[in-house]
């Protein structure tokens, strides 16, 4: 099932590029987040072998909001300092991403595992609200 994840992040990418040319940039991974967001949250309470083999998968959508992001952010950084504002940037995106495994890995230790995802998920939902407040030149 985690082999999974990662065929399903792989195949996800290439498709939320096109479906953000599509329907366009902020629509696409907004909707990712919030998938992302109910994934993540629904991982918890469930039970059984299949519907494990449907959800797993599912949560490898995740994967494909970096780079329509990243995306994003490039574009939007002042043209003066693109390179090491992005350079910067994604230092810290990195070092903060780096966090969540040793942070889940704590809640699991203490038997929170559930409580680690439930986190997880809420920390997913605040990006969705973050995501809608950022000012768009083109809202359609």
């Amino acid at each position: 099932m985690f082999g999974l994840l990662f065929v399903v992040s792989a195949i996800t990418q290439p498709i939320a590029g096109h479906a953000a040319d599509q329907y366009g940039e902020h629509r696409t991974i907004l909707a990712l987040i919030v998938l992302s967001t109910v994934t993540v949250a629904a991982l918890p309470p469930l039970e059984g072998q299949l519907a494990l083999a449907v959800l797993v998968p599912l949560i490898g959508l995740r994967v494909a909001i970096g780079p329509l992001v990243s995306a994003f952010v490039v574009r939007e950084l002042p043209a003066s300092v693109q390179g090491t504002g992005w350079g910067l940037l994604r230092t810290l995106f990195f070092g903060l991403g780096a966090t969540g495994s040793t942070v889940i890995g704590v809640f699991a230790d203490a038997g929170l595992f559930d409580a680690g995802f439930l986190l997880l998920a809420g920390l997913t939902g605040i990006t969705a609200l973050f995501w809608v407040a950022i000012p768009r030149e083109n809202p359609t």
